[in-house]
């Protein structure tokens, strides 16, 4: 028998409110009209924190899920979203911890997070290392997503994993004729750093680089795999190269 304590009944009834929506799309009308209702069962599901369990998570996830569609890519539908967010906050209805919940999700839709993208990178030794840094680099290029983590350590770990190096320390990365340090980002290395080094390669004469994301539609061949050159800090002579240190 199905325990309220459980939260069975709460999840059959988010499942039936689901299925009228995926079913029947003339009956989201319905429940775009009763978005301040919809909303507060996300708040309430949202701060039954000590008794949630898988039912409840469920719920929770479900009701994101109808939350997703009232406030879709249509601008009309934001609008009314946001309205009826506001309208819940200043009617009083929901406490300090259910308003911060409310002003989450209405940043959320406003600056929605970015996506972050999978790139390939291609680790090569620098040839005047070749003789001084043992093993080699297999099966390349790598996914951003590969390393274990998302900085430029994580990809220096690994080389050092493949090359047999105990001191990740001696090694020095290259990106696009830059030092890069290893607190940075993969993604933000590849989008900062090495996307445009690509871009004024192909377009000298262009004074600005437009954004990676304008750059994926206009001309899919610019997304290549980032070169990443190692080598042993010092072994050539004192680094002469710009030191990228800061991304934004």
């Amino acid at each position: 028998m199905p325990q309220l304590s459980a939260g069975h009944s709460l999840c059959r009834l988010v499942k039936i409110v689901a299925l009228m929506m995926n079913d029947k799309p003339a009956l989201t009308t319905i429940v775009q009209q009763n978005v301040r209702i919809v909303l507060k069962t996300l708040l309430k599901l949202k701060k039954l924190t000590l008794v949630k369990n898988k039912q409840i998570t469920n719920c929770e996830d479900q009701i994101n899920g109808i939350f997703k569609k009232l406030h879709s890519e249509n601008d009309a539908d934001k609008s009314n979203f946001i309205k009826e967010c506001l309208g819940l906050i200043e009617s009083g209805d929901c406490d300090l911890q259910e308003a911060r919940y409310v002003f989450e999700d209405i940043c959320k839709m406003i600056v929605p997070a970015k996506p972050e993208y999978e790139y390939y990178l291609h680790l090569q030794k620098a040839r005047s290392n070749e003789e001084f840094i043992p093993g080699r680099i297999t099966k390349n290029p790598h996914s951003s997503k590969s390393f274990g983590g998302k900085t430029m350590g994580d990809v220096r770990l690994k080389i050092c994993r493949d090359c047999d190096i105990g001191e990740p320390e001696m090694l020095e990365l290259l990106v696009a004729g830059k030092i890069v340090t290893m607190n940075l980002p993969i993604n933000a290395v590849y989008e900062q750093v090495w996307w445009p080094s690509q871009y004024k390669a192909k377009h000298p004469d262009s004074y600005e680089v437009p954004p990676i994301e304008q750059g994926m539609k206009e001309d899919r061949s610019l997304i290549n795999s980032m070169v990443i050159i190692f080598r042993l800090a010092g072994m050539d002579g004192e680094a002469t190269e710009d030191r990228v240190e800061s991304l934004q």
